[in-house]
């Protein structure tokens, strides 16, 4: 399942799986349920990292803030999966392995 499906899953949506940068850096965006146009109450960070056996695979996070809530959900390597280039397939080489929730249900 692809980073764009897991968060569609947990109910963010508003991202593309061609925006999404794999670069270790915070990244913030405006979900579709936000109202507001000027507020990117979710965000997602992934990280690039090659394996000792030379795989080039991603891990990172994402959620969003809701008033004084805050969710967040880990992004981890799947373990059955083939090396995939970070650049040509950067939502097949994560799975979700966690989700944490860091306040009340949305």
């Amino acid at each position: 399942m692809g980073v764009i499906d897991q968060m569609a899953d947990v109910g963010l949506t508003g991202l593309a799986k061609q925006n999404l940068i794999v670069d270790g850096l915070l990244h913030r965006f405006r979900p579709d349920w936000e109202p507001k146009a000027a507020k990117k109450r979710a965000w997602y960070i992934l990280f690039p990292f090659k394996t000792d056996s030379g795989a080039d695979l991603i891990a990172g996070s994402f959620g969003w803030f809701k008033g004084a809530d805050s969710y967040a959900f880990n992004v981890s390597l799947k373990s059955a999966m083939s090396p995939l280039s970070i650049e040509n397939h950067p939502e097949q080489n994560v799975t979700i392995a966690q989700g944490l929730d860091c306040g009340s249900d949305p």
